[in-house]
This record gives C-alpha cells, sequence and structure tokens, in this order.
C-alpha cells in the first residue's frame, strides 16, 4: 500500500526535481508525452473549473465536442487548478518511479 509517507516523499522528490531542471526535462525523464500531459492537465482542470461554477461535466456529449462557458473567476483559476493536476501526475508518476507500493509496506 502507498501511504502517507510515500506520497509526501514523492511530492518533495518531485519538488527538487522540477526546481532543479524544469518541468520539461521531469517529462522527458518519466517519458512522458508533453502534448499527452498537456491534454490531460487541461481536461481535468476544465472539469474542476466547471464544477467550481455549478456545472456538471457528466452532463457533456462524449462523442461530439462541447463549447464550455465558464464564469471570469473559474477562467481565472484555471492555471491554478492546471497546476494542481499537473503536481497530482508527477507526484503519482513520482511514486510509481520509486517502485512503491509492489507488495512491500512502506513507511
Amino acid at each position: 500500500m502507498i501511504d502517507k509517507a510515500a506520497l509526501a516523499e514523492a511530492a518533495r522528490n518531485t519538488d527538487a526535481y522540477v526546481e532543479e531542471y524544469g518541468i520539461e526535462q521531469w517529462m522527458r525523464s518519466r517519458d512522458l508525452d508533453p502534448g499527452a500531459v498537456s491534454y490531460v492537465i487541461n481536461q481535468r482542470a476544465l472539469r474542476a473549473a466547471m464544477i467550481i461554477d455549478g456545472q456538471d461535466p457528466s452532463l457533456l456529449s462524449r462523442t461530439e465536442k462541447t463549447d464550455i462557458q465558464l464564469s471570469e473567476r473559474a477562467r481565472e483559476l484555471m492555471p491554478m487548478l492546471q497546476a494542481v493536476v499537473l503536481d497530482g501526475i508527477a507526484i503519482g508518476m513520482t511514486v510509481k518511479g520509486n517502485e512503491y507500493g509492489k507488495g512491500k509496506k512502506i513507511g
């Protein structure tokens, strides 16, 4: 099981790496497609912004593009929401890269 200590350690390690080398180098070190990461970051942040605005993203079409209208406040929050999503991806990838959760108790 990946516990709080393992996640906290992954967060610290990711922060240190990104501060020293930058997010682009971190993505290359994890063999991540920057375009794919950007897509997921934007989609997840948009979903959160819609919820903040009181909209239900589950009502959107799964097969057709839908024009989303966000309030000014939700649009202002998008960069912060994108950063939070990226941070979550980075922590998850770092934990995975550290081989946590492979049947060995950590912490």
